[in-house]
């Protein structure tokens, strides 16, 4: 991504001399290990390829440190429930940091992406969120903040970190954070207090989000795009593989780019709450969590 005043020519001439050197460090290479280095024909047509697509991601095994998925028949003390605990240097040794994460959609699956990052906004946005008010917006509150973080590669991660922790009530928060989603996904009946996912609040957080994404926009353009560039750039599909056209190619950036059409889809299932609760079972309840406990050591930090 460049942005500033410079020269289109002269970045192009600088680029172009970049990629000649690649192709002079391949050739060499060829040549070193016996072959023909590369021919006049294979320097026009060549791409440095992107490692990282076919890479093989190995899979989330439930042990130390990683959950199985959610069971309300399963005991809170479960042996197959063991946290990985990280010591970090502070001198305050009552209230530590966790962060809880799991494996996201694919790249290509943009709609599910943003849909995913609506829901953490719901849960926790605001003080009315579900989360903040049995964490943090309530009387005797077990953390002073919840915030969802979220990456996205060919295979991403979404994550959730409870911060200033009381350390004495850390084995409360992996119960608690169950009984909210599982009551938001409609899988636990909260009783009359206790309401389910609320679509009118949702559609409350999406509009929320379209201001802010068009104010961005305004404001700051190119911070408002510069992500999707670069993931595309990273991962999106480009002209010439199979089955890919130029077309294919481009829709593919708009996509990166502008989220607003994954708003207003968004908006369109609101009808009930299915859609939504749907979600939340299949990337948070129903798939193995990564859970990691810092525990604050005053001894690390002389």
């Amino acid at each position: 991504v460049l942005t500033g005043n410079v020269e289109g020519e002269e970045f192009f001439k600088a680029l172009d001399e970049v990629e000649a050197l690649i192709l002079k460090r391949r050739e060499e290479g060829q040549q070193q290990n016996g072959g023909g280095g590369v021919s006049a024909e294979e320097k026009e047509g060549y791409r440095v390829g992107r490692p990282w697509i076919d890479s093989p991601i190995p899979p989330m095994v439930v042990g130390k440190g990683v959950y199985p998925p959610y069971d309300p028949s399963r005991a809170d003390n479960d042996a197959s429930m063991a946290p990985l605990s990280i010591s970090f240097p502070s001198e305050d040794e009552s209230r530590g940091t966790i962060s809880i994460a799991w494996r996201g959609p694919s790249y290509q699956s943009k709609k599910e992406w943003n849909h995913l990052s609506l829901i953490w906004d719901y849960l926790t946005d605001s003080a009315a969120s579900p989360l903040q008010l049995a964490f943090v917006e309530n009387d005797d509150p077990i953390c002073a903040d919840i915030g969802p973080a979220h990456d996205i590669f060919t295979e991403g991660y979404h994550q959730l970190w409870f911060q200033e922790v009381e350390v004495d009530r850390m084995e409360e928060v992996m119960p608690l954070f169950y009984k909210v989603v599982a009551r938001q996904a409609g899988l636990i009946d909260g009783g009359e207090e206790e309401s389910s996912f609320d679509v009118t609040r949702m559609r409350t957080v999406i509009r929320r989000i379209r201001r802010k994404l068009l104010e961005a926009s305004e404001r700051r353009p190119t911070n408002a795009i510069v992500d999707g560039v670069v993931r595309n750039f990273l991962y999106g599909p480009r002209a010439g593989e199979e089955g890919v056209s130029p077309e294919d190619e481009m829709a593919a950036l708009h996509a990166d780019v502008n989220p607003l059409p994954y708003l207003d889809d968004a908006e369109g299932l609101l009808e009930d709450a299915s859609y939504w609760q749907e979600l939340m079972k299949k990337y948070i309840l129903d798939r193995p969590m990564a859970v990691v406990l810092g525990i604050p050591s005053a001894e690390m930090s002389k």
